[in-house]
């Protein structure tokens, strides 16, 4: 009996070494990878290789964060005629912000009219300014008039700057001289003129345009004018009156406030005048 259960014992022994050297070793000849974790452009993510055969995990790798998926730059401070602006743009996944200095390039339309901060005169520069019309910043320039002599006028944008004759209004006076002032006219001292003919000083008179400014310094004192009107008009001789063809207004009406009446002939017609009407603003 004890020799059959040394028998069957090694029966046991022999089968179990037997199962031992059988144990399978996978050789993962076929893998494949998988995303375990997303990766964000605020987290990193997580991507194991897998056998496909017996499923083990051979290796899990790091992925690197998301790129960012930023809009478009918006302004978020205006720069300023001294000082960069600040642009903003945001990530639309994470919501984060980059910014940056913003520098405009500063577009100005020449027909936009000049703010004025202090008018310019003769003897001291004034302030101006204008706005971007990207970022609306203020652009001001520091600027300057010619000298003036007393007694004399001078047109911003023409060539128009010379002494006048204080006069009467007459046309013996405008023969005589080459510009004269006179506040003797059915006007009144608070609505002068300056006359003279086209072949002298006032012949450019037509390069007036709107808005400019001119100035008159007289008897000591310096005016500045604002254009209102400049155009072509004609003399109504049963009237003397001199009536502009576009705005139709006489160049004798009054308004609120001191104004200039300028006018010389113009072209070949012996009733055309270009006339120039500028309202007193300092």
């Amino acid at each position: 009996m004890k020799r059959k259960n040394e028998r069957y014992i090694g029966m046991l022994l022999a089968v179990l070494l037997v199962a031992i050297c059988a144990i399978y070793y996978c050789p993962h000849k076929e893998n494949y990878t998988k995303v375990v974790k997303v990766a964000t452009c605020f987290e990193e993510g997580q991507i194991d290789t897998i056998c496909k055969k017996c499923k083990t995990v051979l290796s899990s790798d790091v992925l690197e964060k998301a790129s960012h998926f930023f809009g478009d730059y918006e302004i978020k401070i205006k720069p300023s005629e001294f000082k960069t602006g600040l642009e903003v743009r945001i990530c639309k996944k994470c919501s984060k912000e980059e910014t940056r200095e913003y520098f405009c390039e500063h577009k100005i339309t020449e027909d936009e009219k000049w703010i004025y901060e202090k008018y310019a005169t003769p003897f001291e520069e004034g302030r101006r300014y204008k706005r971007c019309n990207l970022c609306d910043a203020k652009i001001s320039e520091k600027y300057t008039i010619p000298e003036l002599e007393n007694n004399s006028i001078y047109i911003c944008g023409t060539d128009i700057k010379k002494q006048f004759t204080i006069s009467s209004f007459t046309q013996s006076a405008v023969d005589r001289y080459n510009i004269v002032y006179t506040e003797n006219s059915k006007l009144g001292s608070n609505n002068p003129f300056v006359l003279g003919h086209n072949y002298g000083t006032l012949g450019i008179l037509y390069q007036t345009k709107i808005g400019e400014h001119i100035y008159l310094y007289i008897n000591g004192t310096i005016e500045i004018y604002e254009v209102i009107i400049s155009e072509y008009g004609l003399q109504n001789s049963a009237k003397s009156d001199i009536i502009g063809q576009t705005t139709g207004i006489s160049i004798w009406n009054t308004y609120d406030c001191k104004t200039l009446h300028m006018y010389t002939c113009y072209g070949n017609n012996r009733n055309g005048r270009w006339i120039v009407l500028a309202k007193k603003i300092y």
